[in-house]
């Protein structure tokens, strides 16, 4: 059988674990676990119900480390430091940082920023309560604490805000843009539907294929149209 039948790289090996889905958060919280350093290392848990992506559905929990230092507060609801120092930033490095680096990119690609701001902030676990997210699985490196050695890894990270509770008109609105101009959320698609396509080696016809079917927005829209096809310097295709 042909590498090109396959919609991955054969050659590339999974984690077993699920790669991609989509889970609506209902229970984030910072707290303890055993399995973490003995119980002493703080972290947040994201955990909610999955509603695509898998078979079965069910539930979705992930937790992500945050480094030395941190404790939850106010029943787990939110992040404080230990020597209550309040000029301390979360650690971009940290698994929750990346977490956190996830989300604002993808607020930012799709308009959403504002409307993400106006629930809170990564130290309040009222920012992830309710939001519906597109997560996709991330590789990277860290160095050991207690061993000082380099180590693999692996977390969901979101790949798209799918929906804000309570903020759907909010969301409407910031989506709303001049008839020339594509919406955020179909830009954000097309674009890491293009680096997918390339990244397989696929080709533009490829890309436009799967943009007219899979992405929300292009189809029945010119302005879409002209994007998805568009193969020009500057355009979502020659860029990604």
């Amino acid at each position: 059988m042909a590498d090109d039948e396959y919609d991955f790289d054969p050659w590339e090996l999974g984690t077993g674990l699920p790669d991609k889905l989509t889970v609506r958060i209902d229970n984030p919280h910072f707290g303890f676990d055993a399995q973490l350093a003995d119980g002493t290392r703080c972290a947040f848990f994201l955990e909610g119900t999955v509603t695509a992506g898998t078979e079965d559905g069910g539930e979705f929990s992930q937790w992500y480390t945050l480094g030395e230092g941190w404790e939850p507060a106010s029943k787990g609801t939110r992040l404080v430091r230990e020597d209550g120092k309040r000029s301390t930033k979360i650690n971009n490095q940290s698994n929750y940082g990346r977490l956190v680096r996830s989300l604002t990119t993808a607020a930012e690609a799709q308009g959403l920023t504002d409307v993400l701001r106006k629930r809170g902030n990564p130290f309040e676990t009222r920012l992830w309560d309710g939001l519906e997210l597109y997560l996709e699985r991330e590789e990277y490196e860290f160095t050991d604490m207690q061993t000082k050695e380099k180590r693999s890894g692996s977390r969901l990270n979101v790949g798209r805000i799918e929906k804000v509770p309570g903020a759907e008109a909010q969301v409407e609105e910031s989506n709303l843009h001049g008839p020339g101009d594509l919406q955020p959320k179909t830009k954000a698609g097309l674009r890491k539907l293009a680096k997918e396509v390339k990244a397989r080696g696929g080709s533009h016809n490829e890309f436009a294929e799967l943009a007219f079917s899979d992405v929300d927005g292009v189809l029945d829209n010119p302005v879409a149209e002209d994007a998805v096809m568009n193969q020009d310097e500057g355009s979502i295709w020659a860029s990604a």
